[in-house]
């Protein structure tokens, strides 16, 4: 996986995965890279269909809670719950702390132990139990 972001719209080659490129996603703000955002995917590694906002959801509809990977832009943590309207098991997922505003990739939410398909809500903030990757729903 390869990636690019900044305050520039420019062109560029890949330099790790040159030739070899099955797709490209965008994810984010396209006012703004810095902005926060969380977009999420149906599957791993960022396949599939994908349900992006910069708002509290109070209930994801769009793919019916199966999401297993996601990208985080912005210094804003999000918190996901296992419920619809904030409620049950919660995970707080913070961006990189750095200046250039780099995304978070989640390729796999079960790496943080996050199953697939138990997103329901979420919101901006941390209002969750658990933290990043040492969050566990349940």
């Amino acid at each position: 996986m390869e990636y690019v972001f900044g305050p520039n719209q420019f062109c560029g080659n890949f330099r790790t995965v040159g030739r070899v490129v099955s797709s490209v996603r965008f994810a984010g703000s396209a006012q703004d890279y810095r902005s926060d955002t969380i977009t999420l995917y149906e599957g791993t590694y960022f396949q599939g269909e994908e349900e992006y906002t910069f708002t509290d959801l109070p209930s994801l509809d769009r793919l019916g809670g199966n999401h297993a990977s996601l990208i985080l832009t912005g210094s804003t943590p999000w918190t996901v719950y296992d419920n619809t309207n904030y409620q049950g098991n919660s995970v707080c997922l913070y961006p990189p702390q750095s200046s250039d505003y780099t995304p978070y990739f989640l390729s796999d939410t079960t790496s943080v132990s996050i199953p697939y398909g138990t997103i329901k809500s979420l919101r901006k903030g941390c209002w969750g139990q658990k933290v990043s990757e040492f969050a566990r729903f349940g």
